[in-house]
C-alpha cells in the first residue's frame, strides 16, 4: 500500500493521559482494556472528549517484548483533573493507514524512510491516532489510523 506523507503543524491541546505497558502476546487485549479505562476515567471526571484517542509509543517496538506507551484522548477544559496534561504544538510527518492493525508497521516504515530522505530527523516518538476505530468500523477495511512522528530540520 503506498502511503502519502505530509507535514502538519498540530495545535496545543489538553489531553487525558494514561501510561501503560503493552505486552506483545496480549497487545490487542491490553489496548482494548486500556482504552476502556481511559474513557471511563474521562467519564468519571466529567471531561468532554473533543477528538479521537491515540497511543504514543515511548520505546522501539520489538516482537515479543513489552513496550511502554501513553494513551491519550483530547478533552475540553479541565480544572486540576489528575491525568490531564497540555500537549504542546508540534510539527509532524504524518500518513494514514486504512485496514488491519497487523499491517500498520508498513505506515511506520514509510514515515521513517520519508523522514530520512527529506533531510529531517525524528524529534519524538511515533503516535497512532485512531480516526475510525473498531467500535466505529463496520469491518477491518474501515479502520483508519493516522500515524505521525514529530520532526525537526
Amino acid at each position: 500500500m503506498p502511503y502519502e506523507i505530509s507535514i502538519q503543524d498540530t495545535p496545543p491541546r489538553l489531553v487525558l493521559k494514561m501510561s501503560h505497558t503493552l505486552r506483545a502476546a496480549t497487545i490487542g487485549e491490553d489496548v482494548a482494556g486500556a482504552m476502556a479505562d481511559l474513557y471511563q476515567r474521562a467519564g468519571r471526571a466529567h471531561l468532554p472528549i473533543t477528538g479521537p484517542p491515540a497511543i504514543t509509543y515511548r520505546g522501539e517496538f520489538r516482537p515479543d517484548q513489552p513496550i511502554d506507551v501513553d494513551f491519550t484522548v483530547p478533552v475540553g477544559t479541565a480544572d486540576d483533573t489528575a491525568g490531564v496534561v497540555r500537549q504542546e504544538a508540534a510539527t509532524v510527518a504524518t500518513t494514514r493507514h486504512r485496514g488491519a492493525y497487523d499491517d500498520i508497521g508498513a505506515a511506520h516504515q514509510a514515515l521513517d524512510e520519508w523522514i530520512r530522505a527529506s533531510g529531517r530527523r525524528a524529534a519524538g516518538p511515533p503516535t497512532e491516532t485512531y480516526l475510525v476505530g473498531p467500535d466505529q468500523a463496520a469491518g477491518v477495511d474501515d479502520l483508519l489510523t493516522e500515524v505521525s512522528v514529530p520532526v525537526a530540520t
